[in-house]
């Protein structure tokens, strides 16, 4: 199964959500990490085995901060 992993970073961590599971959010400590927690987080809602989850990451800004005006 392949899904994607939209990812920020949040001090010294990596938060994550799956679009294809909604309201799923998980974190790792790496962004080199963020597959692997993405298929372990998300296999057992998606009723499939980890190591079958495909993941593609994409790094998106923090939300929230989008309001800040530019100089």
């Amino acid at each position: 199964m392949r899904v994607s992993a939209n990812c920020y970073q949040l001090g010294d961590e990596w938060i994550i959500e799956v679009p294809e599971c909604p309201g799923t959010v998980t974190s790792a400590k790496t962004f080199k990490e963020v597959p692997e927690a993405v298929a372990n987080a998300d296999a057992p809602v998606l009723d499939v085995d980890p190591r079958t989850v495909e993941v593609t990451t994409r790094k998106i800004p923090r939300p929230g901060l989008n309001w800040l005006p530019t100089a």
